[in-house]
């Protein structure tokens, strides 16, 4: 393995601090629902608490896909893409025409795209390539 493999791509560290804040995001949503399922202004209490569990689960695992990213884990490009892909159709379905709420589709739609822009760079993919790089190297010696 060379010197420039083992130095983390500053385009790898953007990409983790992109899918930590969408994270952080997902998390503010499912405290947002849990507070309004307790504060009494959703009819389906149960189906409230799910849906606030579920946030947190996703947060959860974009929080893992991020660390997967610095750490250079070949399964978090999978993710991260997966996730981003998600993201932008929830944007475009977020934005339905003049009476959409725009800002909220763009804040969806901009870290989606530079998150997909970034992890199709070639430093972040030889970054998150290098863990089956050096598992190839190990069986070939």
């Amino acid at each position: 393995m060379d010197a420039a493999m083992s130095e983390r791509p500053r385009a790898a560290g953007i990409l983790a601090i992109i899918v930590f804040l969408e994270a952080v995001a997902v998390l503010g949503v499912a405290i947002w629902s849990v507070v309004t399922v307790i504060g009494g202004e959703a009819r389906e209490v149960t189906a409230g608490l799910f849906w606030g569990a579920c946030l947190v689960g996703l947060s959860f695992f974009l929080l893992q896909a991020g660390r997967g990213v610095l750490d250079g884990r070949s399964w978090s490009r999978a993710a991260v893409v997966v996730w981003q892909v998600l993201q932008l159709g929830i944007s475009f379905g977020t934005f339905n025409g003049a009476e959409g709420p725009v800002p909220l589709a763009l804040a969806m739609f901009v870290p989606a795209l530079a998150a997909l822009i970034i992890v199709f760079r070639k430093p972040t993919r030889e970054w998150l390539a290098r863990e089956r790089q050096e598992k190839l190297d190990g069986d070939a010696g």
